[in-house]
C-alpha cells in the first residue's frame, strides 16, 4: 500500500509542477491543465491518482462511519479524468463539474471529520495564497483543489 500512495503523490506533484511551468502562471483550475497537454495526459494522471489513492484511503478511514467519503472522492477523481473536455462537450461538462464538486467536498469532509488533518489543508491554502497574492482571485479554484489533493496525499502517507 505504501507504494501506491508514493506513486500517487509523485505523479500528482510532477504533473502539477509541469503544468504550472508549461502554463507560465497558475492555471485557472486543475482541470484547465487538460488543455495544456496531449489529450491522454490529464485523464491518465487523474485515473492513476484516483485508483492509487482508493485502497490506501479506504484503509486509512477503515472503521469510520464516514469511510464512504473517501470512496466517493476517489471515484469522482476518476470520473473527472474520464470526462476531461468540459469546455467543448456539454455532456462532459455536467459530469466533470458534478464530480469536481463532489471530489472536493468529500475530500475536505474526510480530512476534517475522519482523518483529522484539516490544518494541513489550511497551511497549503495559505502557502498557495502567499505564492500568488496578486492573482489569487483568478486562480482560487486551482489553489483550493491543489491544497485539498496535497493535504489528502500527505494525510494518508
Amino acid at each position: 500500500m505504501g507504494f501506491l500512495i508514493v506513486l500517487a503523490t509523485l505523479v500528482y506533484i510532477a504533473y502539477d509542477w509541469a503544468s504550472v511551468k508549461k502554463n507560465k502562471d497558475w492555471p485557472e483550475s486543475l482541470s484547465a491543465t487538460y488543455y495544456l497537454w496531449p489529450k491522454w495526459v490529464f485523464p491518465s494522471v487523474m485515473t492513476l491518482v484516483g485508483f492509487s489513492l482508493l485502497p490506501v484511503w479506504l484503509e486509512a478511514t477503515a472503521g469510520s462511519n464516514l469511510q464512504f467519503l473517501s470512496f466517493l472522492s476517489c471515484l469522482s477523481i476518476i470520473f473527472i479524468g474520464c470526462a476531461p473536455d468540459y469546455r467543448n462537450d456539454k455532456g462532459e461538462y455536467r459530469v466533470h463539474m458534478v464530480c469536481a464538486y463532489v471530489a472536493c467536498a468529500t475530500a475536505l469532509l474526510s480530512l476534517i471529520f475522519v482523518l483529522g488533518y484539516w490544518w494541513i489543508f489550511l497551511i497549503f491554502l495559505l502557502v498557495n495564497y502567499l505564492s500568488d497574492i496578486k492573482g489569487f482571485k483568478e486562480h482560487y479554484i486551482y489553489h483550493i483543489e491543489d491544497a485539498i489533493i496535497i493535504s489528502v496525499l500527505l494525510s494518508i502517507i
